[in-house]
């Protein structure tokens, strides 16, 4: 008979933020062993019961606030958003503390039909390890198993008034602490020790490399004369700036090379470079599944790197997977030592040549940029980011 884990996450279903999607990835690994109840943040402020294939159930949740802004309008709305705002700079889980109160009602409701042995957090939401750690504080017969990818405690965050950053790191850390056994993204593994120093059971959890893609798709989305190299995902001023990217394929001379650009974030910026070159195009962001079929007709991969050591864009092990030549603009002195290994990759480190470093690229995209590399290697490479790595790293964490 399998066990019950409950698995509490952001956004799941049905178009996953990259926490989300890191979840997925979890529990698809899970659901031979255990009956799963996946606890998430609803994406259109509706709460709803869902079981997909596997039987795994999926509960969203909706705070009250996100559900009466959705059917707001004029001064109504624009008071609950201000509402929104103001518990940010008020409260320690800013405006997500109701997701800590709902995710522990549905685990208490869960728990009493149909006992639940481990509990999953994932953070972000740091709500999450704060409603399992209220449900561990009951029923402290149930595994807890945290795994953090996102600190709370960030130099850059929006922090609430009276919590300086000292505070936030201990309010954190008093949390994780309390877990039975604790995972941490490399990155906060080599970064952040002060958040879990002194846990008896705390280990590193690599990323896991998405299932390859290569050739699932035939739809055609780019005209095949052109060599089409592609960014999906976020843009941030502070944290993952595109400018440096925008600039040095702004200046390369081979006009076949486009640039295709399915992002959200910096518009202006994007934009400002965009009117000034048919070669930089902006297209609409699409779902998860749409942009897999993408990227099987994109010629060359292109990712943005973070500013704050604590993270490594997710985006990278999805390049990866789609086996074709990856360039990489990072934001500070050195490479990246995941990318390193890859067998095809161009990367930009803080120079501020930028027309050197755009000489370089168009002479990289010229000569690779419509190879391909092989699955096998790759495999070999990245074995340590396999499924069967995660796999076992995460039963070992779940079993007491």
């Amino acid at each position: 008979m399998k066990k019950h884990l409950a698995v509490l996450c952001g956004i799941y279903y049905p178009n996953p933020s990259p926490t989300g999607l890191c979840a997925k990835r979890f529990v698809d690994l899970l659901s031979d062993a255990y009956d799963i109840d996946v606890i998430c943040i609803s994406d259109n402020t509706e709460s709803e019961n869902i079981t997909v294939q596997d039987g795994i159930r999926i509960h969203t949740l909706a705070g009250r606030r996100m559900s009466a802004e959705k059917g707001s309008t004029g001064f109504r709305k624009k008071a609950l958003h201000t509402l929104g705002a103001i518990q940010i700079k008020t409260r320690y889980l800013g405006n997500l503390s109701w997701f800590r109160a709902c995710a522990y009602k549905k685990l208490s409701d869960l728990h009493k039909h149909h006992p639940i042995d481990a509990v999953l957090s994932i953070c972000s939401p740091l709500a999450a390890h704060f409603a399992a750690m209220d449900f561990k504080d009951v029923h402290q017969d149930v595994r807890w198993c945290a795994y953090t990818v996102d600190p709370y405690s960030a130099v850059n965050r929006i922090r609430p008034f009276l919590y300086p950053l000292k505070k936030m790191i201990k309010t954190e850390r008093k949390t994780l602490l309390k877990s039975d056994s604790l995972l941490l993204s490399e990155e906060v593994y080599k970064t952040r020790g002060e958040l879990y120093s002194g846990h008896g059971n705390c280990k590193p959890l690599p990323y896991m490399l998405p299932e390859f893609s290569v050739n699932e798709s035939q739809e055609k989305f780019f005209r095949t004369d052109d060599i089409n190299c592609v960014y999906a995902g976020s843009f941030y001023k502070d944290i993952r700036n595109p400018e440096k990217m925008l600039q040095t394929f702004f200046l390369l001379s081979d006009k076949k090379i486009k640039l295709h650009l399915f992002s959200r974030g910096c518009e202006d910026v994007v934009g400002k470079y965009a009117e000034k070159s048919k070669n930089i195009i902006i297209h609409p962001t699409v779902p998860y599944d749409k942009i897999k079929a993408i990227y099987n007709d994109a010629d060359v991969m292109v990712g943005v790197g973070n500013t704050i050591s604590d993270f490594l864009p997710s985006k990278v092990f999805e390049c990866i997977s789609v086996c074709k030549p990856i360039v990489f603009f990072n934001s500070t002195g050195s490479t990246n030592e995941i990318l390193d290994k890859y067998p095809c990759q161009w990367q930009s480190t803080t120079s501020n040549n930028i027309k050197s470093d755009s000489d370089s690229l168009g002479k990289f995209i010229t000569a690779y940029g419509k190879s391909n590399v092989s699955p096998l290697d790759v495999k070999k490479i990245y074995e340590k980011y396999s499924a069967s790595n995660i796999s076992d790293i995460l039963h070992t964490a779940l079993e007491k």
